[in-house]
């Protein structure tokens, strides 16, 4: 079996531009884990994903002590 087997085609996005709100909301919205992030020519870019929104929000000494 190969990865192109089961991939999933035109994936959703975020595009750099957006705000992590609005990625955020689409990780909530489709229960996402991560998203691609493309460019204005559909470019991959990397990747954004719920554990990038909890580095943001949660105290950096609650992550390092092992709290989550």
């Amino acid at each position: 079996m190969t990865c192109g087997l089961i991939m999933t085609e035109n994936p959703l996005t975020a595009r750099e531009e957006d705000t992590v709100a609005e990625a955020a909301a689409r990780l909530i919205e489709r229960r996402y884990l991560n998203l691609p992030v493309v460019d204005a020519d559909g470019t991959f870019l990397g990747m954004f994903g719920i554990a990038d929104v909890f580095g943001l929000v949660v105290p950096k000494v609650a992550l390092a002590g092992g709290l989550l």
